[in-house]
């Protein structure tokens, strides 16, 4: 039994980015962590609908000391 439905696949593409810097003040290291969550279309129609962001993750580590210096989640209501 197959059903058709009107509405195309959705899916979530997931888009991590992470970088060192370190500080010339101190000569600290810190690594930053900036996450970005889209929902849009599968397969071969992916990226195609240009479709919002629905959550923004952005996190920063104090290498040295292994400790989290800031955390930030942006979510999108409603989607």
């Amino acid at each position: 039994m197959t059903s058709s439905s009107s509405s195309p696949p959705s899916t979530t593409a997931v888009v991590p980015i992470a970088n060192v810097e370190t500080n010339t003040y101190n000569n600290k290291q810190y690594l930053c962590l900036f996450s970005v969550i889209t929902a849009g279309l599968l397969d071969e129609d992916m990226g195609s609908d240009e479709q919002e962001i629905i959550e923004m993750i952005n996190l920063i580590i104090d290498v040295d000391q292994r400790k989290v210096c800031f955390l930030k989640f942006l979510f999108k209501q409603n989607h």
